[in-house]
């Protein structure tokens, strides 16, 4: 037989190039002699490229007896040995590198490096204790930012084989990495349908392990991979027939769409920019199929279909998520993410090595070019990439590792396809050679600690979590995958002593603490997960944080509560230093001798973090005064300048009863401000202020929001705070309500006002 005919064709193959043949000619024309006339143009149909149909009709008409007995093996029998070889060599490269790369590791994860393993174990008490209230609280967490849904796959991971980073890591490679590597390989297959499926697995199997960002957001804890094996499942589906034929197409992928936001949130984006890629190529194929109108309403029909199960699936498993993004604009409160489209090219771009993606558009080139790109299969991909960047740097215009997991598949697809042309060409060894080690200095560069390098031409950049990279690396560097090393902390004994003495002071009875800074090297977060790796439990009392303005609140209210503070110099951030003017005020305090920060008192010791960090703890050592929160308030406006985003009409100074009911009056009035409980007693003698009462249930019986405004001036003397039985209240008599919780001081912040409305009256 021709030599290139047996190059391209293996065992496997040669059944399938059987039943090729045996569909082109038919059954009889197979059996009987064989019309040497019609091979030229009925076996050039299925022959490799290049392969020339003339030199081969004597070759094959010899070979008739091997492909008879070829012809009658099942396909299956043949493909499982290789499909089984494509999935052992993932599934071992993917235990291998994670063990390596977690055990390297010396660290205190933080924030979402470690937000989805706490779920786990959360999670895993709650089944232990109760399976359903564990179902109930999954389902009410899809309108949180962290769903609960993506560690459900995980628990028999975490109570087979116990708890540990490495445990977790491997259960999410496991569970949602090696299918997704496996779905890519096969969508591979329908992209170049000319290719062996063995041979175009295999080369999906190699870019995949070579690609360092497929690891990347999985290594760092993220499960966003879960959420992009949905899509990936849904596109392998829908490509198996485009125009939608089959009802359980329909069905499936309506519920992949319907499930995967909840998965992760952003993926939403994902799911418009699919929607919009299968009606393009629904439509169109209809509309030239040339069955008229009838095919464009059938389309239209499957369309709502898949419409219709994805929003009965939405609805259903995450009622709280649509309540959640139907009440809040999450682009105003996530604007100081947001980066420019220039910002946002760079990025992803060094996040891949540019090197890769001009690879990957070549692949598609060179694959529409010589024709061996399927149409439909590539035309729905850049359909799909295509709506989704346009959504991604229009809408979202944010970067993160776990946000290339959008991309990832699109390279993947561009390498296989550049890989199967070097493949066909007829000097490919030398091309192959090269490939192979960028490929392989690539993943090095991208994974491994290179340190040594950063004072050679190939200085890599160091993303880090957010936007801002750690370490710019130089423009030749860019040609390669940025760096990613195992996270280790050449801080780690300073930073266990900093808990260790935070929680000698708060050996009795935990004090509150509130940490003024947000960088990957300090923050509120870190130091609670600090306390759980070191001593298996949290016993500080850490104040939620405000860290970014488009999205939290003035730090007021922490600021008031805390008998502790820790301060970092210089002030430490994790995006861009004007987008994170809340966190740099506890420093200013301190820095700038503001009057608040006469209540406080430096502790001796110092702690020194990498970067040369010098952290400092201060002690609370009086109460604050109400002038004085009111002048630090308006201070604080003053300094930040724009509204936080999530900052209400009013702040509450002290913890109060029914805290709820009021954050909702707030909401309701829009005008209150600054609130005092009523048993304070630091008030200036001579201020007067509106006072509200509110109501904890109305005559009715039903719970109220009433709120009765009166004006009242405030001294040491007045016993309005007094909320003993048969104690007279001052505007008892005004509030129609039965019941008075406590009473409320209020300073307004509305936008027009001059100032805090708080008077001293000469």
């Amino acid at each position: 037989m021709h030599p290139d005919l047996w190059s391209q064709f293996m065992p496997s193959e040669l059944g399938l190039f059987c039943r090729e043949i045996r569909s082109k000619l038919g059954q009889n024309s197979f059996d009987r002699k064989i019309n040497h006339s019609l091979w030229p143009t009925k076996i050039g149909a299925v022959l490799p490229k290049g392969v020339e149909a003339q030199s081969t009709i004597w070759e094959v008409s010899l070979m008739i007896p091997v492909l008879r007995s070829l012809e009658k093996v099942p396909i299956k029998g043949f493909d499982r040995s290789p499909q089984s070889g494509v999935l052992a060599f993932l599934g071992g490269m993917t235990i291998v590198l994670v063990v390596a790369y977690v055990l390297s590791e010396r660290t205190f994860y933080w924030w979402d490096y470690t937000t989805y393993s706490w779920i786990l174990e959360k999670k895993l008490t709650e089944f232990q204790n109760s399976p359903l209230q564990a179902l109930r609280t999954t389902w009410r967490s899809a309108g949180s930012d962290y769903s609960d849904y993506p560690v459900l796959l995980l628990l028999p991971f975490r109570w087979a084989f116990g708890n540990g980073r490495v445990t977790y890591i491997l259960s999410v490679a496991l569970v949602y990495l090696l299918p997704f590597a496996w779905v890519v390989g096969t969508i591979a297959t329908q992209l170049i349908p000319a290719a062996p499926p063995r041979t175009v697995r295999w080369i999906a199997a190699w870019m995949t392990i070579a690609m360092p960002m497929f690891w990347l957001p999985t290594l760092r804890g993220y499960v966003d991979i879960g959420a992009a094996l949905g899509m990936a499942i849904a596109t392998w589906i829908y490509l198996r027939d485009v125009e939608l034929r089959s009802r359980w197409q329909i069905v499936t992928i309506g519920l992949l769409l319907g499930f995967t936001p909840l998965f992760r949130r952003h993926f939403a984006y994902g799911v418009i920019a699919f929607f919009g890629a299968m009606t393009v190529t629904l439509l169109v194929g209809a509309a030239t199929s040339g069955r008229g109108w009838r095919a464009i309403g059938q389309s239209v029909i499957r369309l709502a279909g898949v419409a219709i199960v994805g929003a009965i699936t939405l609805i259903t498993f995450g009622k709280h998520f649509l309540r959640v993004v139907l009440h809040n604009d999450f682009s105003s409160l996530y604007t100081s993410y947001e980066v420019s489209l220039s910002q946002g090219l760079q990025y992803y771009g060094i996040a891949y090595g540019w090197v890769v993606w001009l690879l990957a558009g070549l692949g598609f080139a060179i694959g529409f070019r010589k024709r061996f790109l399927s149409h439909s299969t590539a035309g729905f991909l850049i359909l799909f990439y295509g709506f989704l960047f346009i959504v991604w740097v229009s809408r979202v215009k944010q970067v993160g590792v776990h946000y290339t997991t959008h991309f990832t598949a699109l390279i993947i697809f561009g390498l296989v396809s550049f890989t199967w042309a070097l493949l066909q060409a007829r000097s490919r060894t030398v091309p192959l050679v090269v490939l192979g080690l960028f490929l392989c200095c690539n993943i090095w560069i991208g994974l491994a600690p290179v340190s040594f390098l950063d004072s050679t031409l190939l200085r890599p950049t160091r993303l880090g979590m957010t936007l801002l990279p750690e370490v710019v690396g130089t423009k030749f560097s860019e040609l390669f995958a940025a760096n990613n090393p195992p996270l280790r902390r050449s801080d780690y004994d300073e930073l266990a002593r900093l808990v260790q003495t935070l929680r000698t002071i708060a050996s009795q009875k935990p004090p509150p603490i509130y940490v003024g800074a947000a960088s990957s090297l300090l923050n509120s977060n870190l130091l609670g997960f600090v306390e759980d790796a070191l001593y298996g439990h949290r016993s500080l009392n850490l104040l939620p944080a405000e860290d970014i303005d488009s999205r939290d609140r003035y730090p007021i209210e922490q600021m008031l509560q805390a008998d502790y503070l820790v301060t970092a110099t210089p002030f430490q951030h994790q995006i861009r230093p004007e987008d994170q003017e809340i966190v740099k005020l506890i420093g200013d305090i301190f820095d700038d001798r503001w009057q608040i920060s006469q209540d406080f008192s430096r502790l001796p010791p110092e702690f020194r973090l990498a970067n040369q960090v010098r952290v400092n703890l201060y002690r609370r050592v009086r109460s604050t005064s109400l002038a004085t929160a009111l002048n630090t308030l308006a201070a604080m406006k003053n300094a930040v300048g724009s509204r936080p985003g999530r900052q209400l009409d009013w702040v509450a100074i002290e913890p109060a009863p029914h805290h709820d009911l009021w954050r909702e009056a707030g909401r309701l009035f829009g005008t209150i401000a600054l609130l005092l409980c009523a048993h304070t007693h630091h008030a200036h003698p001579c201020h007067h202020f509106s006072v509200y009462a509110p109501s904890a249930r109305s005559p009715d019986g039903e719970r109220s929001h009433c709120l009765q405004p009166v004006s009242v001036p405030w001294c040491r003397a007045d016993t309005a705070g007094d909320r003993r039985p048969g104690s007279r209240h001052p505007n008892r008599q005004t509030c129609p309500c039965s019941y008075v919780s406590s009473y409320i001081f209020i300073a307004n912040l509305h936008p027009k006002g001059n100032g805090l409305n708080a008077r001293n009256p000469r």
